[in-house]
């Protein structure tokens, strides 16, 4: 899908834009409230090769382009947009209540574009991987540049402030990601460089059991490790900068983030070894769980709370683990 048939000087007809009765209005207005974005661009396409343009229309099609195409798409999408508002409000329809048709078919526009954009981040979705994957900070810098040339246009023709704000909330989003973006191409670097290095510098091999100095090997963060790693850069580097509002979002994310911390996720080779262990001995380590308001089990329990080594080194071999703990709690002795 492209967008050239919106570029350059559009023709100005006597009576632009559909008449509300058209019934490809409603079909349109009814695939978009369906989800169907894909089916709902191609109609549009087709009025818009007639030479209709109209505005709702225009906001329809454009958010196909994005849902098609991605995150790079939005450069063009403003491009287009700015040279729209700069130079073709003429030829836009409907003719009667211009202005407000552009003002709600741009607040839609943009609303759906941020809150698209808000759950792909919040979901960690394959979309959101693909777009820290596909786009390039250099990219990334000519949507925030041709941003603000739609701002300007917004501007000139004193639009409602809501409007103004939805659309900066997309840029602060898009600058947040470019940190987002930018970081990570200098994590890769390091390690390609850190791999350079140990290519050619001999390494002592790391041992593999885990011991009170846990080796390297044993705490090597994930992909989300890495990635709260950036978050925590890009923190730092908007308070410095005085970007406080830009700073909130990326704390908000970072307390999300700690607030459903699971070690599994962050630290996965950590726990490697006692999942493979625990697999191997499963059935003979769940036997024992039914014991654990024994007596036995509790008195070891204490054990290990308050020294690990002597109790590694404890021989529990001939442990009745049978016998009731008398100080387990049992909800029958409740008055």
């Amino acid at each position: 899908m492209d967008i050239e048939i919106l570029k350059g000087e559009l023709e100005i007809n006597e009576n632009p834009g559909l008449a509300t009765t058209d019934p490809r209005l409603s079909d349109i207005a009814t695939l978009v409230q369906a989800g169907d974005f894909q089916q709902a661009s191609m109609q549009s396409r087709e009025i818009l090769t007639e030479k209709i343009y109209d505005i709702r229309i225009i906001g329809y099609y454009l958010y196909g382009h994005f849902a098609e195409s991605g995150l790079a798409a939005l450069e063009e999408i403003f491009t287009c947009l700015a040279e729209i508002l700069h130079k073709n409000i003429a030829a836009l329809g409907p003719a009667r209540n211009r202005e407000k048709h552009i003002k709600n078919a741009l607040s839609w526009l943009f609303k759906t574009i941020s809150n698209n954009l808000v759950y792909e981040t919040e979901k960690r979705t394959e979309i959101y991987s693909q777009w820290q994957a596909s786009i390039a900070p250099e990219q990334l810098q000519n949507i925030l540049e041709s941003g603000s040339g739609l701002q300007e246009a917004i501007a000139m023709l004193e639009m409602s402030s809501d409007i103004m704000d939805v659309f900066t909330k997309i840029l602060e989003w898009i600058q947040v990601f470019q940190n987002v973006v930018h970081q990570e191409q200098r994590w890769d670097e390091e390690e390609q460089q850190l791999e350079v290095a140990e290519e050619t510098v001999p390494q002592k091999q790391a041992p593999k059991t885990l011991s009170e100095n846990i080796t390297i090997e044993g705490i090597e963060g994930s992909y989300h490790m890495k990635l709260l790693m950036r978050k925590l850069d890009a923190f730092d580097r908007l308070v410095e900068a005085d970007k406080l509002a830009l700073a909130a979002i990326v704390a908000d994310d970072i307390n999300n983030s700690i607030s459903n911390f699971d070690p599994k996720l962050y630290f996965p080779g950590l726990f490697t070894r006692f999942y493979v262990q625990f697999a191997k001995n499963l059935n003979s380590l769940i036997s024992y769980v039914q014991f654990k308001n024994s007596a036995a089990w509790a008195t070891l329990q204490e054990l290990y709370k308050v020294d690990i080594d002597s109790f590694i080194e404890f021989d529990a071999g001939d442990i009745d683990f049978s016998g009731e703990n008398p100080y387990a709690y049992n909800p029958e002795d409740r008055e």
